[in-house]
């Protein structure tokens, strides 16, 4: 599965269902925007307000939507594209379903828990996630935390927060938020100036420096630190292997969170803990996998069910109506 995320674990018989507590302590490894807007021309990093003995403070943070899409829900859904053979055969509203957890849109819509029984079955991780299907919501059992910057401010919710293990590898003098605080900027530069032995056949007409554009905004200083974490609530063995699978595939694959990747932003190395302890999380990953290759035929049929378009049926009066899909 690629690199795994440093983990303290003990032997233990896994349960048929049960809770898990995953708290994660996830280090920059360079500069991180996560951004809540503009504010003029500048580009401004998420804070939160949050008051302690010196008062009132707006403090970095990740949200924890943005942990859920990027690190759990975006690695499961690539997984399945892949196994199940999607690329390229699929429409935006499953694709929508599938990497951001769709959208309620069709009318008259009725729960079916035939249909969010086959759904748990072969996607075992939305019994986790949940998500919305064309015609009704389909419930989750998995509680994210937001990233809470280690900082001096934050002292009193991470002793709270933090299991002994990841606490102790936390520096004994914080320093204050505003220290973890830094900026960018960029300029887009012009083919005349990057590439000046490539001549543009209209190079004459144009002023190519009227093409440069300067942009720059806040980020997290490299080398901060967020805790976060997740709570599985009733979950079994392989819907906790979907989630230790997508953790070690958001991992390998730079483990990024906010904006700006592409140009080296947001990357975070992540350390965990696991409560209970458990010593089968790679087995269930695995477990997972050959689910979700396993069932692929039926994935792939009840995708095409699920958002086929509604049949069309007379009413007394001639008008039309809408079925659900078979």
């Amino acid at each position: 599965m690629g690199k795994r995320i440093a983990t303290t674990l003990d032997a233990s018989d896994p349960p048929k269902r049960r809770t898990y507590k995953i708290t994660c302590v996830s280090k920059t490894l360079s500069p991180l925007s996560h951004m809540s807007g503009t504010a003029g021309n500048e580009q401004v990093i998420m804070r939160e307000p949050i008051c302690y003995s010196g008062g009132l403070r707006y403090v970095p943070a990740i949200t924890g939507n943005a942990i859920r899409h990027r690190a759990i829900r975006a690695p499961l859904a690539q997984h399945i594209v892949e196994t199940w053979d999607l690329d390229g055969q699929l429409t935006i509203a499953q694709l929508q379903f599938l990497f951001h957890g769709g959208t309620l849109f069709r009318k008259g819509g009725r729960i079916s828990l035939a249909e969010q029984d086959a759904l748990y079955r072969l996607m075992p991780a939305i019994q986790m996630l949940g998500c919305s299907l064309p015609g009704q919501i389909v419930p989750g059992n998995l509680y994210v935390h937001r990233g809470t910057l280690v900082c001096r401010e934050n002292r009193e919710r991470l002793a709270r927060l933090l299991p002994p293990e990841l606490a102790s590898g936390l520096p004994e003098d914080l320093r204050p938020a505003t220290d973890f605080i830094g900026s960018y900027q960029y300029t887009r530069n012009v083919h005349d100036m990057s590439v000046p032995t490539v001549q543009a056949k209209d190079a004459e007409d144009q002023d190519a420096r009227a093409d440069m554009m300067i942009f720059g905004g806040q980020t997290v200083i490299t080398g901060a630190m967020f805790a976060h974490g997740f709570q599985l609530v009733n979950a079994t063995t392989i819907e906790v292997g979907a989630i230790w699978y997508a953790l070690n595939q958001w991992q390998a694959n730079g483990g990024t969170i906010g904006g700006m990747a592409s140009k080296g932003h947001g990357r975070l190395e992540t350390s965990l803990a696991i409560d209970p302890p458990v010593d089968w999380l790679d087995q269930a990953a695995d477990e997972y996998q050959a689910h979700i290759l396993a069932v692929a035929s039926d994935g792939r049929a009840f995708l095409d069910a699920a958002f086929a378009e509604p049949i069309k049926r007379k009413g007394k009066k001639g008008e039309g109506q809408d079925d659900e899909a078979a």
